[in-house]
């Protein structure tokens, strides 16, 4: 303690704390910009850095150095955090994916494969067909089989929910 303040007095330099939020955050930003998987007290160098440059203490043309040392993999909770999805929850919907999977279908009838495909294939397709059959269950899409192949189109009960979404949105 002592000798730290003595530091940032002698350096005219400054301490700010960060949110555990705030450090989260950071790891996050750290995994997913720069590839660095950081334990929570190296990231929250960075979650200074972020802090200061918002609240203008440092420019964002200035040259700042974070030393990232210690590994994530110490932190075991974190890297369970960072690769759960965030989902919006409306009425029972997960909109992170089952949205899009509308929006695909609302371009036109598509198979399963194809689907996962433009989802960008982040998930299997077996998760693909999962959440076909649960949009299938409310009625948002059909299934058909064309050419020996199983298609999914949108229903019309789909694309208002899609009308519905995007007004929401706009709400919001």
């Amino acid at each position: 303690g002592s000798l730290a303040l003595e530091a940032i007095r002698k350096s005219r330099g400054i301490a700010v704390s960060v949110s555990d939020e705030e450090i989260f955050l950071a790891e996050r930003d750290l995994a997913k910009l720069e590839g660095v998987f950081a334990e929570p007290a190296s990231a929250a160098t960075y979650a200074a850095l972020k802090k200061l440059v918002n609240q203008r203490i440092i420019g964002e043309d200035e040259k700042v150095v974070c030393l990232i040392t210690g590994s994530g993999l110490k932190a075991t909770d974190v890297l369970q955090a960072l690769t759960k999805k965030r989902k919006t929850t409306i009425m029972g919907l997960d909109l992170s994916t089952k949205e899009k999977i509308l929006r695909i279908l609302s371009e036109g009838d598509t198979y399963g494969y194809d689907l996962w495909r433009r989802l960008g294939k982040v998930m299997t397709r077996a998760a693909v067909y999962q959440h076909l059959n649960k949009l299938s269950e409310r009625g948002l899409v059909a299934e058909y089989m064309q050419d020996g192949k199983r298609l999914f189109k949108i229903t019309g009960r789909g694309k208002r929910v899609l009308v519905a979404l995007d007004e929401l949105k706009l709400l919001l």
